[in-house]
């Protein structure tokens, strides 16, 4: 599954590898622009597809888990996050070499914590978030974890991020939270 991007007059843009500098995150669309766009199925049969030939392919367990939520199959999206954070809980067993080094092991942590949240384990998603961050200074992983707590606000963070969770983040991420709701609202299928 990929997409391209275009100039909105229809021209290609160049492709560069900017994988160092860019990190991009696409958990898919709202239940309506799936509809719009009849993705859903396809996406779900490209994704069975690899994992027929990929079945310990803990990314895509985790695209399954999300294309499952999108549709509204809570017990089969949550069964998928579970392999996914199984899978993932593995290769944290992996001992630390050339490959296994922090910054992929933040990616790791990352993705546990995303699937931890969509099974609403909120502190365990926060556990995860918190060794992410520690491990790969990403400031994406500290939004992360303000969300977890506009959620989940049993869940105290106040000692370890106080000083970085700035009034000027804090507004930018409650008026993401906002725009998202709203949005959310505005579909015909919630």
């Amino acid at each position: 599954i990929h997409e391209q991007l275009e100039w909105s007059d229809g021209r290609r843009l160049w492709i560069a590898d900017a994988t160092k500098e860019l990190s991009i995150l696409h958990r898919g669309y709202c239940s309506q622009a799936m509809a719009e766009k009849n993705q859903s199925q396809r996406n779900l049969k490209l994704i069975q597809k690899e994992l027929s030939d990929h079945p310990d392919d803990y990314e895509m367990l985790g695209y399954l888990g999300d294309e499952y939520y999108t549709a509204g199959q809570w017990d089969e999206a949550e069964r998928q996050y579970g392999k996914a954070a199984a899978r993932y809980g593995k290769i944290l067993e992996y001992p630390r070499d050339k490959v296994v080094e922090d910054l992929f092991l933040a990616k790791v942590y990352n993705n546990l914590g995303a699937c931890y949240a969509m099974m609403f384990q909120f502190h365990k998603a926060l556990s995860c978030y918190d060794k992410a961050y520690e491990l790969g200074k990403d400031d994406a992983l500290l939004k992360r974890i303000y969300f977890l707590t506009v959620f989940a606000p049993e869940l105290d963070v106040k000692d370890r991020y106080q000083s970085v969770f700035t009034d000027e983040r804090k507004r930018k991420w409650s008026e993401e939270i906002e725009l998202a709701a709203l949005e959310a609202g505005q579909a015909e299928e919630v």
